[in-house]
């Protein structure tokens, strides 16, 4: 996929590991008559074969997925493994690894909560049993992780439930901005306007709300210097 692939100047190289996960049942939106069938099809064999969330995008992808890894692993010396979150199946599917590969230094990266997501049963209609086969499967990933990463201090604390004394694996590393990104807007004209817009990247969430609000009411109290440092 060229419109994926790392810069020309970079030693990354990329593996692409496809997934059996059916198309369809990550369609949004209108479907012909064939697409509604072939959905009850596949949601009807994912509710009687799989546990948990059959809404995990990277369920059955450990068959094909887990012996690359292991493999590279082995050839390359890696030590440090990292693992982002969502999807979250595969992160247990790697957290396997820790018991024939026990050096590793199996790290999660969690971008999104997973089951202590308020509300996550419910988004996903899962059932009772369904949600704690899903919570167990967090349990184990974390409890085989040896460094949990959260961008929110708010949202580091959701896992002292999992973590219990091996809390202080749980680090908060908030998300970066590169500036030179930005390097434009010095060369573009500012309007003659007592407004200024920001741009928020990512999703709203209740433990996230602290710092939204923190930060209103710094935009607030600072107006007018804003304005004049523009």
């Amino acid at each position: 996929d060229k419109n994926n692939a790392p810069p020309a100047d970079t030693n990354i190289t990329i593996y692409r590991i496809k997934s059996p996960y059916p198309q369809i049942l990550k369609h949004i939106g209108k479907i012909n008559l064939w697409g509604k069938i072939k959905y009850r099809i596949f949601k009807m064999y994912y509710t009687y074969a799989k546990g948990g969330n059959i809404y995990d995008t990277s369920i059955g992808w450990d068959k094909a997925f887990i012996p690359k890894v292991a493999e590279l692993i082995k050839t390359e010396g890696i030590r440090n493994v990292i693992v982002t979150l969502p999807p979250s199946r595969h992160a247990y599917y790697v957290s396997k690894l820790k018991t024939i590969l026990p050096d590793i230094n199996f790290i999660l990266d969690i971008r999104d909560p997973w089951t202590e997501l308020p509300g996550f049963g419910t988004l996903y209609h899962l059932s009772k049993k369904r949600l704690g086969y899903e919570t167990q499967l967090e349990k184990r990933t974390i409890e085989k992780a040896d460094h949990i990463i959260s961008f929110t201090k708010e949202r580091t604390q959701l896992f002292k439930g999992f973590c219990g004394d091996q809390f202080n694996k749980c680090i908060t590393i908030t998300n970066g901005v590169d500036l030179s990104d930005y390097d434009f807007l010095s060369r573009s004209a500012l309007p003659a306007s007592e407004y200024f817009s920001i741009v928020y990247g990512g999703s709203l969430y209740p433990e996230t709300a602290d710092s939204v609000a923190k930060l209103t009411d710094f935009l607030i109290a600072n107006k007018q210097a804003l304005i004049k440092a523009r």
